[in-house]
C-alpha cells in the first residue's frame, strides 16, 4: 500500500452542499468539510471503449488515506476548479489504510 500512498500528491476538498440563510434569502453553496491528498486515476485508453458502453467514461477514481469521517454520495469533491459528484465510496475496512471514491464531474 506504500506505493499508492506515495502517489497521493494532489490536494482535493471534500465539500457538502449547504443552504445558507442570508438576510432572508436562502442560498445554496458548497462548504469544505476537509482537505486531503489524493491519487487521481482516470479511464485508460485501452478500457475507454468498455467505459463508453457502460456510461462510465467520465468517472474519476480518487484514492485518499483512510479518514474517520463518513464519506457519502451527498458530498462533492472540488479538484482543480472543477466540482465532482460522488457516485460510490469504497472504504478499506480490513486495513483502514485507504478509501477509493468514484466521482463524476458536475455539468458534463
Amino acid at each position: 500500500m506504500t506505493h499508492l500512498i506515495n502517489k497521493m500528491n494532489q490536494v482535493i476538498e471534500l465539500q457538502e452542499k449547504k443552504r445558507i440563510n442570508d438576510k432572508g434569502i436562502v442560498k445554496e453553496s458548497y462548504v469544505t468539510l476537509f482537505k486531503a491528498y489524493a491519487h487521481i486515476d482516470t479511464v485508460w485508453a485501452k478500457d475507454y471503449q468498455t467505459a463508453v458502453s457502460s456510461g462510465t467514461q467520465n468517472r474519476i477514481k480518487f484514492t485518499i488515506r483512510f479518514v474517520p469521517v463518513e464519506i457519502t454520495n451527498k458530498m462533492h469533491i472540488h479538484f482543480k476548479g472543477e466540482t465532482y459528484e460522488i457516485k460510490e465510496v469504497y472504504p478499506d475496512y480490513t486495513n483502514h489504510s485507504v478509501i477509493s471514491i468514484m466521482a463524476e464531474r458536475v455539468g458534463i
